[in-house]
C-alpha cells in the first residue's frame, strides 16, 4: 500500500519504514503479511489453492511487511503490549504489533470476525479484550481511511470498524 502522502513510497505494515514503491516483492524487500494468519483460519468453505478470492485474498487482512519482520512473527497470536526493543516484535511465543499499528490490527480482527464468521474465532488469533483496548488506544488514521478506500476500489467492501469506529461498542461490548 504506498503512502497517502507520497505515491512512490510503499508503506511498512509494522517496522514504519518505507521504501520503493517499484520493488517487487522478493525475499528481500517486503511481502504480503496476512494479519489473520493463513494457519489459523478456521474449517469451512475455505480452498487454499485459489488464491484470488476468499479469505485467502481478503485486501482488509493483507498488509505489506518486511519480510524479516513476517517471518519473525509468522503465525503467533497478539499479546498485549511488552517490551521489545524495535517497539514492535515476539515476546513468549506471542506477537505485539506496535503501538502505532495495535488499532489497525484490531480493526481488521474485527473485521475479519465478522466478515468470515465460521472461519474465524478471535480466541485464535488474541485476547477480545486486548484487541477493544487497542481500538481505543489507537484510533483510525488517515492511512488507514485512505487504504480503505483504497481496497473498496478494488475489493467492492469496506472495513466498517473503519468508518464506523463505534461499532466496535455495540458489537463486542466495552
Amino acid at each position: 500500500m504506498r503512502t497517502p502522502n507520497d505515491s512512490g513510497f510503499q508503506f511498512d505494515g509494522y517496522a514504519l519504514p518505507i521504501w520503493d514503491a517499484n520493488k517487487d516483492g522478493t525475499q528481500s524487500t517486503w511481502n504480503r503479511e496476512h494479519v489473520w494468519a493463513k494457519s489459523l483460519f478456521g474449517t469451512g468453505n475455505y480452498d487454499p489453492s485459489n488464491s484470488t478470492r476468499g479469505i485467502d485474498a481478503d485486501l482488509h487482512n493483507l498488509r505489506a511487511a518486511d519480510t524479516n519482520v513476517n517471518s519473525t512473527r509468522g503465525n503467533n497470536l497478539f499479546i498485549n503490549q511488552v517490551y521489545v526493543a524495535e517497539g514492535f516484535g515476539n515476546y513468549s511465543g506471542k506477537w505485539y504489533p506496535g503501538d502505532h499499528h495495535r488499532g489497525d490490527v484490531a480493526r481488521i480482527i474485527f473485521y475479519m470476525d465478522i466478515r468470515w464468521g465460521s472461519l474465524t474465532n478471535i480466541s485464535k488469533i488474541g485476547d477480545l479484550q486486548t484487541f477493544i483496548e487497542w481500538h481505543k488506544a489507537d484510533p483510525v488514521d488517515e492511512f488507514e481511511i485512505y487504504r480503505n478506500n483504497k481496497i473498496y476500489e478494488y475489493q467492492h467492501n469496506r472495513n466498517p470498524f473503519i468508518d464506523h469506529p463505534e461499532l466496535v461498542d455495540m458489537i463486542y461490548g466495552n
